[in-house]
């Protein structure tokens, strides 16, 4: 049992906390009302559980168990608070196999490390017992209400001004844990797209080479554009899409979107995926048509560990780093899955299967500026450093006189997902270029989304987007729509948070609309 001055060591123990809890979070929040009241809560959590403790006469070292779990959430808390409060969400809202998940990829390990320390050196200060004052019996229960009072006060009042962060995680729970089976709903009519005829489709180039840069959108492009890029180069038979958008802000469900033509309306890294939509991988995809015009269709990225989307779809061969760190190159570990290299790594890879004889779908997934490491190791942006890349392969194919057999097409796979742009439509605007030495230069102004790649790419006709649904990335729970009459962001499912510009119809209607468009597939991947 704990001794007659444990209480009042624990509270000077908690009170270093909370002092130490404001110091910490001002280096990654800028809202000192966030910061102090947060930290408050924090403290009165602790001393409440530390009341309870004493009137129950909990065992101290299972006391203690929770203290310092509660105390190592905190800081957490304090690591990832500036996204929750833009996301509305906590981390006690996850359940167990996400935070497996967060602790073994997400986490860095620095900061894991600080905490540690942190949360030694607060047990070293309260072993020392030098805090000899006591307090009457009626001081800890007035201090007991009291914190009882703040922690269930403070989060409700100031929810609406930051984050509800602590408290309402029930519903958040809930979602972390189940989501709804995709149903298809007879009672909502289809959603008002052109009706594809079944198409004769002849693919006239040996090689098709698709590279995918990661997270540029339109205006990381135009605004690093520099003389003698690999767009000026590309100019003279270069088809230009100004209007190309990603349905998701993730990697892995804006390529699902891309080869199988279907719009996934689920965030992308849910622990139970393959539950809600993992069915997308089994549908007809690009990866089935290549293979069934008697191409290979071949995967790379410039990592140690092949994504879901190199593992799940039906590739001829995939191809990854063979050893890390890759000797000369720029190589990164700032995720525990992510054991990656500047995409040059791969470079002589990718040149043998487009000088090959044999036809061949490529398909190469960016790695640089996956992580600001990147940036801080080569001192280019994304663009630059993709740009440079493709380059080397264009005057590779120029110098082999390969071009008038390669259809070259860059895209990115989602825009930024940095919190801002994500309530703006232009953080979904992604470029798209398609060259081909039997075009011209042309600029498409249509309105087009990876659901339309496929037809992009093989050059068939399809009709501009009036209407398109968005799903943001993941916890970030965004639903944006967009129409003829403006566009609109929301939380489906939940009360809109954001509703904007010249949006006529009501959420009511917009929910209908989404359970139509959650349907949604093009008729020719249909079986």
């Amino acid at each position: 049992m704990m001794n007659k001055y444990s209480f009042e060591s624990y509270l000077v123990f908690f009170v270093f906390n909370f002092i130490l809890s404001i110091f910490f979070k001002l280096f990654f929040i800028d809202s000192f009302s966030a910061i102090f009241l947060s930290s408050l809560f924090e403290f009165s959590f602790l001393s409440l559980l530390l009341s309870f403790a004493f009137l129950v006469h909990l065992p101290k070292k299972f006391f203690s168990f929770f203290v310092y779990l509660s105390i190592w959430i905190f800081y957490l808390q304090s690591y990832f608070m500036l996204d929750l409060i833009e996301r509305k969400d906590s981390l006690f809202a996850l359940n167990l196999d996400v935070m497996i998940f967060f602790f073994i990829e997400i986490l860095p390990i620095s900061f894991l490390i600080l905490c540690i320390f942190i949360i030694i050196a607060l047990i070293y200060l309260r072993k020392k017992y030098v805090f000899s004052f006591l307090l009457k019996k009626r001081v800890k229960v007035t201090f007991a209400l009291v914190c009882f009072l703040l922690c269930f006060s403070l989060p409700a009042i100031f929810s609406h001004s930051f984050s509800n962060l602590y408290v309402n995680t029930a519903s958040s729970l809930k979602n972390s844990l189940l989501y709804e089976e995709i149903t298809f709903n007879s009672s909502i009519s289809s959603f008002p797209y052109e009706q594809n005829q079944e198409q004769i489709i002849s693919f006239p180039k040996e090689k098709v080479f698709v590279f995918v840069m990661e997270g540029v959108d339109v205006e990381d492009v135009s605004s690093q554009r520099y003389s003698g890029d690999i767009l000026d180069i590309l100019e003279p038979h270069l088809h230009t899409y100004s209007q190309y958008y990603t349905q998701n802000q993730d990697s892995r469900t804006s390529l699902m979107s891309l080869f199988s033509g279907t719009f996934i309306p689920y965030e992308a890294y849910l622990h139970n995926y393959d539950y809600v939509y993992g069915h997308v991988f089994d549908q007809y995809s690009l990866q089935d048509y290549f293979l069934e015009q008697q191409y290979s269709t071949q995967y790379f990225i410039s990592a140690m560990e092949l994504p879901v989307i190199g593992e799940r779809y039906n590739w001829s061969s995939s191809t990854t780093l063979e050893e890390f760190p890759s000797k000369d190159f720029t190589c990164i570990h700032q995720l525990a899955y992510q054991r990656a290299c500047e995409d040059e790594a791969l470079l002589w890879d990718v040149l043998s299967s487009l000088s090959s004889e044999d036809n061949s779908f490529i398909f190469q997934e960016g790695v640089y500026g996956h992580g600001t490491d990147f940036y801080k190791m080569e001192g280019v942006s994304s663009y630059y450093y993709y740009s440079e890349y493709l380059k080397k392969i264009f005057f590779y194919l120029e110098d082999h006189s390969l071009l008038d057999d390669v259809r070259i097409v860059v895209v990115s796979d989602h825009g930024s997902k940095d919190r801002f742009s994500m309530k703006s439509i232009e953080g979904y605007h992604i470029p798209l270029y398609i060259y081909d030495t039997s075009y011209t230069k042309s600029i498409i102004d249509e309105r087009y989304s990876h659901l339309d790649f496929f037809e992009l790419l093989l050059g068939i006709p399809v009709g501009s987007r009036d209407e398109m649904f968005i799903v943001g990335s993941t916890m970030s729970h965004i639903v944006a729509y967009f129409g003829e009459d403006g566009d609109s962001f929301m939380n489906y499912g939940r009360v809109p948070y954001i509703f904007d510009q010249n949006i006529n119809a009501s959420f009511s209607e917009l929910e209908n609309i989404f359970s139509s468009f959650k349907n949604y597939q093009r008729d020719y991947f249909r079986e």
